[in-house]
């Protein structure tokens, strides 16, 4: 994700590493590629066995939550 923009303001993402998740789609264990905007405050992922697809609004954590982890 390196040098990735934010689809919703198109602000610098920060990488925040890696999650690993239970995909609902295929029940499989996958690692999830979370980032966040620090200008629109918005936390973007993707899986990380598919590194090509768009981005996604992670929507599963509470507001500020990537704002916190990030000052770490």
């Amino acid at each position: 994700m390196t040098d990735e923009r934010c689809p919703g303001c198109d602000g610098e993402l920060r990488m925040l590493g890696f999650l690993l998740c239970l995909r609902a789609e295929d029940q499989k264990r996958v690692c999830r590629t979370p980032a966040w905007c620090p200008r629109c405050d918005r936390a973007w992922f993707r899986w990380a066995d598919r590194p090509d697809d768009a981005l996604e609004e992670d929507t599963a954590v509470p507001p500020g939550f990537y704002r916190r982890m990030a000052r770490r």
